[in-house]
């Protein structure tokens, strides 16, 4: 199964380019571990206090092995050291992945079997 997380950081500056920025040694090895699919850290585009976090992971040993990982524990103390003041971030599990497109650029009219009724 397939974990995805995704969510905010609110921080107390507007400087959150920055601080991604000044994060990309831990961005870039927390990239580089095992089952690490999609590692992803964006300012949101109307609040620039406001960090998207979005990863995912092959399995829940890939993740669980990031959080053991330093990186995962440096990102956290460089996000504290730079005024995090919120956050809300989930973790989902994925067991059905399809893209959302069919071939020739269609978008779907039915999902998981479920389509417009």
């Amino acid at each position: 199964m397939h974990v995805l997380i995704a969510g905010t950081i609110e921080f107390e500056t507007e400087e959150c380019a920055a601080i991604i920025t000044s994060a990309k040694e831990f961005i870039l090895s927390s990239r580089a571990e095992s089952g690490c699919i999609a590692y992803e850290w964006s300012v949101d585009p109307i609040s620039s206090n406001t960090i998207h976090v979005f990863e995912e992971w092959a399995s829940e040993q890939a993740l669980l092995h990031h959080f053991s990982h330093s990186s995962y524990a440096s990102m956290r103390d460089h996000l504290q050291q730079n005024g995090m003041k919120s956050f809300s971030i989930n973790l989902y599990g994925a067991t059905n992945i399809e893209p959302v497109y069919l071939p020739g650029g269609v978008v779907r009219t039915e999902i998981f079997g479920t389509s417009i009724a």
